[in-house]
């Protein structure tokens, strides 16, 4: 069974600077204390936030994979190694 990912209509480095901001970002002491003060918060914010970058890395991660795989790039290469079963 193949599964979706998010690509968003920009590139897929945007795609990709986005999630590492926004991981980076939520992984600042201060951000993770205020949201991690209260359940509410952490349920409601930092969850989702998490998970929206994860999805955009993982979207970024399939686009540049696919790229080679189309191209006739050979599975062998080091490029493909660790590509995720989408």
């Amino acid at each position: 069974m193949r599964t979706k990912t998010l690509t968003l209509p920009i590139p897929a480095r945007a795609q990709w600077a986005m999630g590492c901001l926004l991981a980076a970002w939520l992984a600042l002491p201060f951000v993770r204390a205020a949201l991690e003060q209260s359940m509410l918060r952490h349920m409601l914010l930092q969850a989702p936030l998490l998970l929206l970058a994860g999805a955009c890395l993982a979207g970024a991660w399939a686009r540049a994979c696919a790229r080679p795989l189309r191209a006739g790039m050979p599975m062998e290469s080091p490029a493909c190694w660790l590509r995720p079963a989408f």
